[in-house]
């Protein structure tokens, strides 16, 4: 990875970090202090907003609130355009752009950076290995929110997962590596970049075993085909694009009518097929609605 290289407005900005440092490592001191007494780490992770609120508080009022804006991390609030933030502050938006480089390196130049972010790195890094060395980010993202948010509302989820996605798109990636999607696999995860080239050769393999098979599978067979584990298994399918699940938790290829019904007699064989018998008109209607989350009406 080369070394970023800053304009002069952008070095300047960075400069008012140094000043803050200790407060930030101050405020990071704190938060594991108050963590003593409270119960195993693995039952209380750090959350999006902890780290979210230590790394931006090296930050003047106008380079948090571009960055907080830009990537949503206000509740109830959704990220915002270069334009829409230049307009505010009658700046253009290359001007804006230049403000979230330059306070997303300022932050990096903290001397206690990687310490702030050694939790979250560190519980990623179980992640990856408990999923076959490599992970979505999609399902990262899931992973990571289900200890964070228990039962909160869309807004708390929302801010939640917009603060993971600053802490992983921002930071995360200067220690572990992330490959953006292409036409084999979405967004991912892995501590090893060669690992995708080997995940290419094991997705064909689902493919050809799924063909075979000519119809949606549980994913604990196509682990038993594979000779891995459920987990690993579950992190491949969930980075495949060729893929996909039905509401009864059988996979196969997306284009296939039992993994993607486009007709509601396709939702009907499903239905059927699932229970194993026959079933009155409203039972199977009252199943669509329960499992396609679509209002469907008995005939009367």
């Amino acid at each position: 990875m080369g070394v970023a290289i800053l304009t002069d407005t952008e070095n300047s900005v960075i400069l008012h970090c140094m000043k803050q440092e200790k407060q930030a490592t101050k405020q990071k001191g704190k938060k594991i202090h108050s963590k003593e007494s409270d119960l195993a780490q693995e039952d209380n992770p750090q959350t999006g907003d902890d780290l979210a609120g230590i790394l931006l508080s090296c930050l003047n009022a106008r380079e948090k609130d571009v960055l907080e804006r830009r990537y949503g991390l206000r509740r109830g609030k959704n990220s915002e355009t270069l334009d829409s933030i230049g307009k505010s502050y009658s700046i253009t938006r290359e001007r804006v752009r230049q403000i979230e480089r330059a306070s997303l390196q300022k932050i990096k130049r903290l001397q206690n950076y990687k310490k702030i972010l050694e939790e979250i790195i560190t519980e990623i890094d179980a992640l990856i290995a408990r999923y076959g060395g490599v992970i979505a980010h999609s399902h990262l993202l899931e992973e990571l929110l289900k200890k964070r948010v228990k039962d909160g509302d869309r807004e708390i989820l929302l801010a939640a997962r917009n603060r993971l996605i600053f802490v992983l798109e921002g930071f995360i990636s200067e220690f572990l590596h992330f490959k953006k999607s292409n036409g084999i696999h979405k967004d991912g995860w892995s501590k090893d970049n060669d690992r995708f080239a080997s995940l290419t050769e094991t997705l064909n393999r689902i493919e050809e075993f799924l063909k075979r098979k000519a119809k949606p599978v549980l994913d604990s067979e196509i682990a038993k085909h594979l000779g891995e584990s459920i987990d690993s298994v579950s992190s491949y399918l969930h980075l495949t694009t060729k893929f996909g699940t039905n509401p009864f938790g059988h996979w196969g290829l997306l284009h296939w009518s039992e993994v993607t019904p486009r007709r509601m007699a396709d939702r009907i064989y499903l239905v059927l097929k699932k229970n194993e018998q026959p079933l009155h008109y409203k039972e199977i209607t009252k199943q669509i609605a329960q499992h396609y989350k679509r209002e469907v009406h008995s005939p009367t």
